[in-house]
């Protein structure tokens, strides 16, 4: 987006780090964030001394400009309000830091890029970087008590619509339950502890190559959300191939394979599959909007490249009319591709499918890599969903 406003969002010092994910994943190089808040103290001057790292920080009374498409009057007219509410408005900008610049470039995949070949650096990436498994994070007792203590009320479970493939969250976010948010402590020190015993699989080199592999980046990266995700037939079945905005995502099992459940498994893609599988969607975008349709006669080797990794996609595509005179040439066409799973690849589906025992958990890197669950045929499934970002 062009713009984000918030309005007395930073009074909760717990509250930051959801903010700044927030912050991190929404915003790109020409977004503007304009915070407006009541001035308290050390706890304003702390956020944006926090925020500065990655955000420029502009009080808005020393910059004209996002005021100058405004009249005169209204410029006056906020000042007041500003004034009259002891409040401050301020813009932020991300800041192009080097350490994060490899980040970025992997993040957020190049778009239009044709997908006939990979060039020699991608070739020569290393897949095992993108993924690691943690065993033993939780015990089988201790994932029936996480699950004891957020499974007692159904309407304490969020049924609203998800973002990513439209269904039904049908998710737990635990902020409710002091027993089980003791129990992610741990599990957050378990994770980060198994991960650094493991050099961190690689991904920090992988993604940071000035920041070391070693045990001391477990103090670089920090918690900033998790919940619990239910899969049940009538309710959510699975979830679409995607990519999260975190740095790293970590998937653990609360519930036993062909004991508790059938199906349902977790598919993961690696980092050179997934920039293939980015660069064919965006391709099919591109074509879509160019042409208004996508031929897929014209363009199967598209279609098969999906296909080969077990996807297919959904594309829809919306018209617009820019300039209100409703003529052809004012006519925008908008495009957007879903992905979904081929249930006639199994094979391939199966080879990509990280299986997972009870308490064991995946790290794996959250930008650029994709990542979906295959329907579920029987049973219920539990999965703690952990985030994590750089601190």
């Amino acid at each position: 987006p062009d713009l984000i406003i918030t309005a007395d969002c930073i009074y909760s010092r717990e509250l930051w780090p959801l903010l700044l994910r927030v912050f991190r994943a929404y915003s790109g190089p020409k977004t503007k964030i304009l915070m407006v808040e009541g001035i308290r103290g050390s706890v304003t001057s702390d956020f944006f001394e926090k925020v500065k790292a990655e955000f420029s920080v502009v009080p808005v009374e020393s910059l004209l400009q996002p005021l100058s498409s405004y009249s005169s009057s209204s410029s006056q007219c906020i000042s007041k309000i500003l004034h009259l509410y002891n409040a401050q408005a301020y813009i932020l900008k991300k800041k192009k830091s080097k350490n994060m610049k490899d980040s970025i470039n992997r993040q957020r995949l190049r778009r239009g890029r044709d997908t006939e070949g990979l060039d020699k650096e991608e070739k020569e990436e290393d897949n095992s970087a993108s993924m690691i498994q943690l065993h033993g994070i939780l015990t089988q007792n201790e994932c029936k008590e996480l699950l004891g203590s957020v499974c007692k009320e159904e309407q304490e479970w969020n049924m609203d619509v998800d973002s990513v493939d439209g269904f039904p969250q049908d998710q737990h976010d635990v902020y409710g339950c002091p027993s089980a948010i003791s129990l992610i402590k741990q599990i957050d020190l378990r994770v980060q502890a198994a991960a650094a015993a493991a050099g961190w699989g690689g991904m920090f080199q992988r993604r940071f190559g000035a920041i070391s592999s070693g045990r001391n980046n477990n103090a670089a990266v920090r918690l900033v959300g998790h919940f619990i995700r239910r899969y049940s037939a009538g309710r959510r079945l699975g979830f679409r191939p995607h990519c999260d905005s975190s740095l790293f995502t970590v998937n653990l099992a609360l519930s036993k394979a062909s004991v508790d459940y059938e199906g349902c498994d977790l598919v993961v893609y690696n980092a050179i599959e997934s920039k293939r599988i980015s660069q064919t969607v965006d391709a099919i975008e591109k074509e879509t909007k160019m042409k208004g349709v996508f031929s897929s006669e014209k363009h199967q080797s598209l279609l098969l490249l999906l296909q080969q990794m077990g996807l297919k996609p959904t594309t829809t595509t919306t018209s617009t009319t820019e300039g209100g005179g409703g003529g052809e040439q004012g006519d925008v066409q908008m495009s957007s591709v879903k992905l979904d799973f081929d249930q006639h690849s199994k094979e391939m589906l199966r080879r990509k499918t990280v299986n997972l025992s009870q308490g064991d958990a995946l790290m794996h890197e959250g930008h650029g890599i994709y990542h979906g669950v295959t329907s579920i045929t029987k049973g219920t499934r539990f999965v703690l969903i952990l985030f994590y970002d750089l601190a």
